[in-house]
């Protein structure tokens, strides 16, 4: 009886074993993870480290800015407003030099615009109060407000919400009469 009673413990213990990796297996394990992520960050904003605007060498002409649409104004923009946004943060010589460029970069922008059309869309304001203030996150909104297609729901789905919204109420009274 206490040999079946051995056993049957010692096969217990054989299936509760787990694999626990050393140290050597557990650092290259996070070695090639940590490799996996920075490449594969690497490969997602790499792309988007050309569309930035630098500095005065990436200023585009202003017949090519008048020759524009909104969205690609917008994109245009977008580059000098983050850029005069984020250099709020920290105050010394160099920031300084590179905010005057990028709110130059958005004034001639939008001396453009208003050369073309004769007035300057409210977005194009919008978007040097957000560079004046220092968000980068509202001068990505701006942008990306023109550039972005909007969300418009299809036909059908438009017949749909009214219908709902028509019923809604409707069955509001109703609720509130009993």
């Amino acid at each position: 009886m206490e040999e079946k009673i051995l056993r049957e413990e010692g096969a217990a213990r054989s299936c509760s074993k787990r694999f626990v990796p050393n140290a050597d297996e557990l650092f290259v394990g996070l070695r090639v993870f940590f490799f996996f992520m920075i490449s594969l960050g690497c490969a997602c904003w790499w792309p988007m480290a050309g569309y930035s605007w630098d500095g005065p060498e990436d200023n585009k002409p202003a017949t090519e800015l008048q020759e524009m649409d909104e969205a690609t104004l917008a994109w245009e923009a977008q580059g000098p407003c983050m850029r005069a946004a984020v250099t709020t943060l920290v105050a010394s010589n160099d920031t300084l030099k590179k905010r005057k460029e990028a709110l130059r970069y958005l004034a001639s922008i939008l001396a453009a615009r208003r050369k073309k059309d004769g007035k300057i869309p409210p977005w194009l304001y919008e978007m040097s109060l957000q560079a004046d203030k220092g968000s980068m996150s509202g001068c990505n909104e701006v942008a990306q407000k023109m550039y972005l297609p909007s969300e418009t729901p299809l036909e059908g789905q438009e017949k749909e919400a009214t219908a709902k919204e028509k019923s809604a109420p409707a069955s509001a009274e109703k609720k509130t009469k009993k």
